[in-house]
């Protein structure tokens, strides 16, 4: 994709969300011969409700101008005007805010048997797909071997979102630190008082020496799309000679360091499982692929790296770290989980939550400095969440579907490097 094409999909896709966040574009006064023969025209309006509609116009065209301005600057120049971990928090305190309470199933990439070609059946339900999913992790990092003697298991849940997957380790009798960067999520998972649970505002990407070798696992459920910032994504970096783009390079950097963190956390036989959306690469992407993914990574806050970034650049950086089998492609697991199930957010049929109003003047409190305006409104208007499945369809995804999906769930684990 040429990065002209880029250039006027975005400054396109970004001027149509403003409009749409305006109201819609201004209406034209009707040409002059279009009015009546008799109709007199109207004497000039200089009172103060003309003055009020001009002032609320140029405050509207200014934060306009200047939420499209940090864009530009952060796309473009590669110069950050946002903190997007900031953003990440503030947008997962929004969920939580509207999510049902007491929800009993994981909204985030379900496990049905689509991947592996097993039976599958259209009754089956998002609280199956949940259960299903953990048994899975519980024993693919080696939870259902038994502990030493008079200890138990312990993982870290690096972004650990409202005590889901918590609670039901708690269950097993395992140990749980929960990372995220909500502090509403964090205060929904501890005031569920879960044994052997504690859930803390933290930004997992910074080393912790004292969680070295404490954990038999650490796993990163759908948080590792939002440990870096798309902060350069239509900008170049030069290095040693060679032209790369500015945020999957550093990107790049960013994971291997995280990952090299999470492997000095566990334990000599632990395991880190991750889950993770990424670019599918070996689709052409169009313009309108483009100004979409742009849309996803500012409405969640990160960026989604290419599949190839990650197994051909990342994982291979790793210091003391190796894959541990073959990565899954869970793709039409997590498509099927946003069609099928309409309390899903794929559907944006949430069953409401309490307190909406308190909801709303949160919103419009932030929305002066919010730069999400405009891509939640994009994000809203053209279903980005589905299209980046392919887009909604009534059945599971096909295997060719899923080739030209534009994006790709992975889920692998990593265990250490034998010696």
């Amino acid at each position: 994709m040429k990065f002209k094409s880029q250039s006027v999909s975005f400054i396109v896709l970004s001027l149509s969300v403003a409009l749409i966040h305006c109201g819609g574009a201004p209406s034209m006064e009707a040409p002059r011969e279009s009015l009546p023969m008799d109709a007199e025209e109207a004497p000039p309006t200089n009172g103060l409700g003309a003055k009020v509609a001009l002032g609320v116009a140029a405050t509207v065209g200014t934060f306009v101008a200047g939420h499209l301005a940090a864009d530009c600057l952060e796309f473009f120049g590669d110069i950050q005007v946002w903190d997007q971990t900031k953003m990440t928090g503030k947008c997962y305190d929004e969920f939580e805010r509207i999510l049902p309470v007491g929800m009993k199933f994981d909204y985030s990439e379900p496990r049905y048997s689509l991947t592996r070609g097993g039976e599958f059946h259209r009754e089956w339900t998002s609280e199956f797909a949940t259960a299903n999913k953990y048994d899975y992790i519980f024993n693919a990092v080696g939870l259902s071997d038994p502990p030493q003697p008079g200890t138990k298991h312990k993982v870290l849940e690096a972004g650990g979102g409202n005590g889901i997957f918590a609670t039901y380790l708690s269950q097993k009798g395992v140990k749980v630190t929960g990372l995220t960067l909500s502090p509403e999520q964090a205060r929904v998972a501890n005031e569920k008082k879960l044994e052997g649970v504690e859930f803390v505002v933290a930004d997992y990407r910074v080393f912790n020496p004292n969680w070295v070798g404490q954990y038999k696992a650490v796993t990163a459920l759908g948080s590792s799309e939002h440990v870096c910032q798309s902060v350069g994504s239509l900008a170049t970096l030069e290095i040693d000679g060679e032209r790369h783009n500015a945020a999957a390079y550093r990107c790049n950097a960013q994971r291997i360091d995280t990952w090299n963190n999470f492997g000095q956390y566990i334990t000599d036989d632990g395991r880190i499982y991750i889950t993770m959306l990424v670019v599918n690469d070996e689709r052409e992407w169009s313009a309108t692929d483009w100004a979409q993914a742009l849309l996803l990574n500012r409405t969640y806050g990160g960026y989604y790296s290419k599949w190839s970034d990650i197994k051909n650049v990342v994982i291979p950086g790793l210091d003391d770290l190796e894959m541990d089998g073959e990565e899954e492609d869970l793709t039409a697991d997590y498509h099927w989980g946003s069609m099928s199930d309409p309390r899903h957010f794929g559907n944006w049929k949430i069953e409401g939550a309490r307190n909406w109003m308190a909801h709303i003047w949160d919103a419009a409190k932030r929305l002066p400095t919010d730069p999400h305006v405009f891509h939640r409104l994009g994000y809203h208007k053209w279903r980005t969440w589905m299209w980046q499945f392919g887009g909604e369809t009534i059945d599971p995804l096909t295997a060719d579907q899923v080739k030209n999906a534009p994006m790709h769930l992975k889920a692998f684990a990593l265990k250490k490097k034998q010696r």
